[in-house]
């Protein structure tokens, strides 16, 4: 809300991992709630959503219900009847039945874990040609974004109260914080940009001593219906911050969630 954007799929992957996350804390954490019985059914329906239109899987529903979720006899638990009906009415409930692999999909043991080389490789690299004078300054760049990764894989970035971890960085590229079951419909990449004349105000992700109108524009951006994740890389007119100072600006840009332009 209050966010513009035109939804190709970035903020749709969003909306569907924001819905998981309100519905396990309200719906599974601490178990089935027979007195909100009746709402299982919009839960279902979306879960339904979430596995066809490949966004983020919902992994909450513990062992024993999923069972009787895929079971074709009666069930006399309310929660696990309406969200029999809610799958149904997308057809899900009966794709599960008749191909009871899909049950998979819905355990969270089932799902790969996100790793530095998996995320490298997911964001490939768009270099300029060989010979080129951007190609040196591209892979200067580049470094330091692998080496930040690592920091990120290893829980050494911290911006405010948010530790990072290496989903923030997919999230932030493409609207997903972990690689669809059925892949991404464009491959994510990685483009490096000329910096702009920016000024960042606010402090939160700076270190301290660090003033907080940091010029040059290297924060990155991202084009999250293309699955585009953009880095500023240096000129001879504007180099690369300090590492400090150029990670403080990573961790600023990755720990936010925020579509559109203002």
């Amino acid at each position: 809300m209050g966010e513009e954007c035109v939804d190709y799929g970035g903020p749709r992957k969003e909306w569907i991992r924001l819905t998981n996350q309100a519905i396990k804390q309200k719906y599974f954490d601490h178990g089935l709630r027979p007195l909100l019985a009746e709402d299982y059914f919009n839960v279902g329906i979306m879960m339904a959503i979430a596995m066809l239109q490949n966004g983020q899987l919902p992994l909450f529903v513990e062992e024993d219900s999923l069972q009787q979720i895929v079971s074709e006899g009666v069930c006399l638990d309310p929660c696990v009847a309406k969200l029999q009906h809610g799958l149904e009415v997308l057809g899900m409930l009966s794709a599960l039945q008749e191909l009871p692999m899909l049950i998979h999909l819905l355990r969270p043991q089932g799902q790969q874990k996100l790793g530095v080389q998996m995320l490298l490789h997911i964001l490939k690299p768009q270099f300029s040609e060989e010979g080129s004078n951007a190609l040196k300054k591209e892979k200067e760049v580049y470094q330091l974004f692998v080496r930040y990764v690592r920091e990120v894989a290893a829980s050494r970035r911290v911006c405010g109260k948010t530790t990072l971890n290496l989903s923030h960085i997919l999230q932030f590229a493409t609207g997903s914080p972990e690689e669809p079951v059925l892949g991404f419909t464009l491959a994510p990449s990685l483009e490096f940009i000329l910096p702009t004349e920016l000024k960042v105000t606010s402090q939160q992700g700076l270190s301290e001593g660090q003033h907080p109108n940091v010029e040059g524009g290297f924060l990155p951006l991202a084009h999250t219906c293309t699955n585009l994740l953009q880095v500023p890389r240096p000129t001879d007119a504007l180099p690369l911050p300090s590492t400090q100072r150029l990670f403080a600006l990573y961790d600023l840009a990755f720990s936010q969630c925020y579509f559109g332009k203002k």
